[in-house]
């Protein structure tokens, strides 16, 4: 029987990537070499890789993304490990902030459209003429849109978000920079 111990680290890395997180996890504490095998953040950032290839856009690990976040991990200390379950924390979160609803794009159920919501509390929806709601988030992390039932969110399996209420369905679409108000 071949010991983990005499595989060199090569063999081990390629192993190591197809292991769940939670047995990582574990193999961590049997020993120092393999401590240092499933803490590498090599190993981890191929886990992001793959745990997020077939989420929304804004989690996929382009080259832009992978750069931005290495930049991250090399200021602030910070590994890919860490980064991996700061994502799956992040993925069952069900309360958006202000900044985060208007720099994310939705569609809505009826005919289609695409609504914005802006940072001064307003949401557009694209009628004809152009239709203005106020909005604003309640305290229990519902959003609340005019004198209409409350809007409760929740993430969809790909980490997108859903909004809705009684009778109507926002779903999250992709993101952009928030906007404050609508242009004149």
């Amino acid at each position: 029987m071949l010991s983990a111990l005499l595989l060199d680290e090569e063999l081990i890395s390629l192993i190591l990537v197809y292991l769940e997180p939670s047995v990582l996890c574990i193999m961590s504490e049997v020993n120092t070499r393999l401590k240092y095998s499933t803490t590498k953040d090599c190993l981890w950032r191929e886990m992001c890789r793959r745990r997020w290839s077939d989420k929304v856009a804004q989690f996929q690990l382009d080259d832009r993304r992978q750069q931005i976040l290495d930049e991250e991990c090399n200021q602030s200390m910070t590994t890919w490990k860490q980064i991996y379950f700061e994502a799956e924390r992040d993925a069952k979160r069900t309360k958006m902030s202000a900044d985060e609803l208007c720099s994310t794009t939705w569609s809505f159920s009826i005919n289609q459209q695409n609504p914005t919501f802006y940072l001064n509390g307003l949401l557009v929806m694209e009628m004809w003429p152009p239709y203005s709601l106020f909005w604003e988030l309640n305290e229990d992390g519902t959003l609340q849109v005019n004198h209409f039932p409350a809007h409760g969110f929740s993430r969809r399996a790909d980490w997108g978000w859903t909004m809705r209420n009684c009778f109507v369905c926002f779903q999250s679409t992709g993101s952009r920079p928030a906007l404050h108000a609508p242009p004149p």
